[in-house]
């Protein structure tokens, strides 16, 4: 084999030093002034932040600063989304959310950011974070996208066809792959056991009749090869673009 040959077992490297406890990850790394940073997350799933207390997370030992969602829009810090959307490599149009980075009304899930402690070190940053004093209104929770769309005012019908439908449809492509892969095989069935010209299926009759032994009729068979090619090529696409779009477009924003 060439010593660069494809499919080569590759030696690995790095083992030398992970067993020997000389591997750096993120929290090996020290530098001179690093500071610490905590979330304080929401234990709820659906709640009204009523009131964030963070007085005493403040002067707690070694704190640097404790950020709220008030602080995150007075500072007009923004907020994130995802680095890439569908359409960015060829699939359909997603929906793009944008998500504050701290929470300052309503958390949405459970982990919901509500504030942000910095501190000289790790342990002062947890230590401060636990005294962060939130007071919840808890509020109803859902778990499914069609209860959601309810709560939103979608009817039945406007739920069925925005929600169920999409989610339903990579189930229903499926099927119709795994059908048209049946029909292949009747075809083939049709090829080898049906000898009567008069009783073949068309694609296994162009193909018998048109073959002569090292006879070929290749203007015929050419064409019926195009005219059969063409249907199949236009529902796959087709089968392609909203398998897609069935993953992608029934997300709740």
């Amino acid at each position: 084999m060439a010593k660069f040959g494809i499919g080569q077992a590759v030696r690995r490297v790095e083992d030398q030093r992970f067993l020997l406890g000389k591997g750096q990850y993120v929290d090996d790394i020290s530098l001179p002034g690093q500071c610490h940073g905590v979330l304080v997350l929401s234990p709820h799933a659906h709640a009204r932040i009523k009131r964030i207390d963070v007085s005493k997370a403040k002067v707690a030992p070694h704190v640097l600063c404790v950020l709220t969602g008030a602080d995150a829009k007075a500072e007009e810090l923004g907020s994130f989304t995802a680095h890439l959307m569908p359409e960015d490599f060829g699939a359909p149009k997603g929906y793009r959310t944008f998500q504050p980075l701290l929470i300052s009304d309503t958390v949405r899930f459970v982990g919901d950011r509500v504030a942000f402690v910095v501190a000289e070190t790790l342990t002062a940053a947890r230590d401060a974070a636990e005294l962060v004093e939130v007071e919840y209104e808890v509020l109803p929770a859902v778990i499914e996208l069609e209860d959601a769309a309810r709560i939103d005012g979608a009817s039945r019908l406007q739920t069925l066809v925005k929600i169920v439908l999409p989610l339903c449809g990579p189930g229903f492509i499926s099927a119709g792959i795994f059908a048209f892969t049946l029909a292949q095989n009747e075809f083939l069935y049709a090829l080898i056991f049906l000898t009567k010209t008069e009783v073949r299926t068309v694609p296994v009759g162009a193909i018998a009749e048109l073959v002569r032994g090292d006879v070929f009729y290749w203007g015929e068979l050419m064409a019926g090869a195009l005219l059969g090619s063409i249907p199949v090529a236009f529902v796959y696409s087709f089968f392609v673009e909203h398998y897609v779009a069935s993953l992608t477009g029934s997300v709740k924003g």
